[in-house]
């Protein structure tokens, strides 16, 4: 036999399923050329692929690196950072003053879980709106926010260990990355700075940025890897059927709630709320004196 074609290969190995001695003349031959057809076709098909990952990445690339080399050219890094922190009172700390930060303390992970962890993960979920300089918000339900956030992202560790499909693995382990990976960014800058004389915070009594806002950025993994370990946690306690109606049922009352603690805010005559009413109407509330603060007459803020 001169040459063998794909054709020729697949006549070969049909004939050897009732003839023995075809298998085992012609087999050896047929194998590779069959290979070197598939291998030939799928060829065009890794190149397409290789392309567009590497489209992929130049398209996510290159517009950080051109921010990047922009912020170091007018600013003094690249980040843009130094001119901000510089205005705000901060400084970078030295080596020497590095492990002064209560992280590294005797009851280090104590700060790491309660005035760090807790007032990240409450924040990121109620935000930061203030009013008459305190937070609108409910110590009960910041708990909630904060354990809830911490038990349901174990749970989706716990069942990604024994997922099967490797799709889902590749996905849910990069959200899961996503979120740690941007809590942690946050606990090391907390360690690197001094802030200075500041009374809002981070300040040298309260050395932790717990805004939760800064973690907006990766909101879609937090909300895909909690309502995965919430998935499995009910269907763990064969109540599968009623995951998606307790969901709802979180978001309906959590919201209610922080609308009637709000109450005071909608109502002031200040708030932008009444506005559209006091220009129909043209009609001006007066402003209290200065120095004074009426109750109920101030308006929303969103820093502490």
């Amino acid at each position: 036999m001169g040459s063998f074609s794909p054709r020729s290969s697949v006549m070969a190995s049909s004939v050897s399923t009732t003839r023995s001695n075809a298998f085992s003349r012609d087999g050896p031959l047929c194998s590779p050329s069959t290979v070197l057809a598939a291998e030939a076709s799928a060829a065009p098909r890794r190149r397409d692929g290789a392309w567009k990952v590497l489209t992929l990445l130049l398209a996510a690339t290159l517009p950080v690196v051109a921010w990047l080399t922009r912020n170091t050219r007018l600013t003094a890094g690249p980040t843009g950072s130094y001119q901000k922190y510089a205005a705000l009172g901060w400084s970078l700390k030295g080596l020497d003053t590095l492990w002064d930060h209560p992280f590294f303390g005797r009851d280090g992970l104590i700060q790491l879980v309660q005035p760090f962890g807790h007032g990240l993960l409450s924040t990121l979920w109620r935000g930061e709106i203030v009013w008459h300089q305190a937070p609108m918000a409910l110590p009960s339900l910041d708990r909630f926010y904060s354990i809830s956030s911490t038990l349901f992202l174990a749970f989706a560790i716990v069942r990604l260990v024994g997922a099967s499909s490797r799709e889902e693995r590749r996905v849910t382990w990069t959200c899961v990355a996503t979120v740690i990976a941007a809590v942690a960014s946050l606990a090391v800058l907390s360690t690197l700075f001094d802030f200075g004389h500041r009374t809002l915070h981070p300040t040298p009594s309260w050395p932790y940025f717990t805004s939760g806002r800064l973690l907006t950025g990766i909101l879609v993994p937090f909300a895909t890897t909690y309502l995965y370990g919430v998935e499995w946690a009910f269907a763990r306690a064969r109540l599968h059927r009623l995951a998606l109606a307790a969901v709802g049922a979180m978001v309906v009352l959590i919201t209610a709630l922080q609308i009637a603690f709000a109450t005071g805010a909608f109502e002031s005559r200040y708030n932008w709320f009444h506005l559209p009413w006091r220009v129909a109407t043209g009609t001006t509330p007066s402003a209290p004196p200065l120095g004074h603060s009426r109750a109920g007459d101030a308006t929303v803020g969103t820093n502490r």
